[in-house]
């Protein structure tokens, strides 16, 4: 996760991009943060992607490093945390932004990174994924290899990705 958040910072902004019905939606964003161990975005509630989220919370994130000719590709699960903490962690990273949004206003959300697999590529080398942000798996399940979600211990095939599951992890 580390790794992600580091090269999303260096890139400075990112696409993030959501769903409206049948209908993809792809906008520049540029705040990510993490807090209490997890990767986190901003945006605003009156706006249209916090809608589309809400809506569906599945989105892909892509940036692109033009110096190194690299980019990332980030499907996730993003979870609103409404917590004021999490929010000032955010607006603390990104001074500018609190000449708009205030932990307070009712107006600033934040959303956390989960169930995100995240795959860096080039043009050169073969592509490297990271996962984080998946649940443990509790007593009588496992984690996917393959995607990292969490199974039923009864699953011979991941829900998720359809992988076929390792019971040796048990």
């Amino acid at each position: 996760m580390e790794e992600v958040y580091q090269f999303l910072r260096k890139c400075e902004y990112y696409f993030l991009a959501t769903c409206e019905g049948n209908q993809p939606h792809v906008r520049p964003f540029g705040t990510v943060n993490i807090f209490e161990g997890n990767l986190y975005i901003q945006t605003g509630h009156v706006k249209s992607v916090a809608h589309q989220i809400e809506e569906n919370p599945k989105c892909e994130i892509c940036a692109y490093d033009a110096a190194e000719n690299t980019w990332v590709r980030v499907a996730a699960t993003l979870v609103e945390d409404a917590r004021l903490e999490a929010k000032a962690s955010m607006l603390d990273s990104y001074p500018e932004l609190r000449a708009m949004y205030n932990e307070h206003d009712g107006n600033t959300v934040v959303y956390k990174l989960t169930d995100a697999i995240a795959t860096f590529s080039s043009f050169t080398t073969p592509p490297r994924v990271v996962r984080f942000g998946f649940k443990e798996a509790a007593e009588g399940q496992i984690n996917c290899q393959e995607c990292g979600a969490v199974c039923d211990k009864h699953d011979v095939f991941c829900p998720n990705c359809g992988n076929k599951l390792d019971k040796r992890q048990m």
